[in-house]
């Protein structure tokens, strides 16, 4: 994600191999979710966010960011710090329509708290 920031759908399937590798409450998967993180993963998904106005990439990447920072508070500081909580502000203010987007940035939001 990092070394095509440009190219959209590697940003979209990007954001999807995060979540379904990060995804789920065990050990094993907040394991997967702090080495995401610390490999880059929360400003690649906030970064996507900001350079392209695609609706399933913002939400793509806001579902993303929401696995990583569900059960991490480290991790939620580090996006609310990469600018998260104004991309998935804007994702959300952006598409409307979009109940998916919506109640995933809503849950994020929660989790991004100064």
């Amino acid at each position: 994600m990092q070394a095509h920031a440009q190219v959209n759908e590697l940003q979209y399937h990007g954001s999807s191999v995060l979540f379904n590798v990060c995804a789920g409450d065990h050990a094993a998967a907040r394991a997967r979710q702090l080495q995401a993180a610390n490999a880059g993963g929360v400003e690649a998904l906030v970064g996507a966010m900001e350079a392209h106005e695609d609706e399933y990439l913002q939400d793509g990447c806001c579902g993303a960011l929401r696995v990583l920072c569900r059960r991490n508070d480290s991790v939620a500081a580090r996006a609310l710090q990469a600018g998260g909580r104004r991309a998935v502000a804007a994702a959300m203010q952006a598409y409307p329509g979009n109940d998916d987007l919506q109640d995933s940035g809503q849950e994020l939001l929660d989790l991004l708290v100064e």
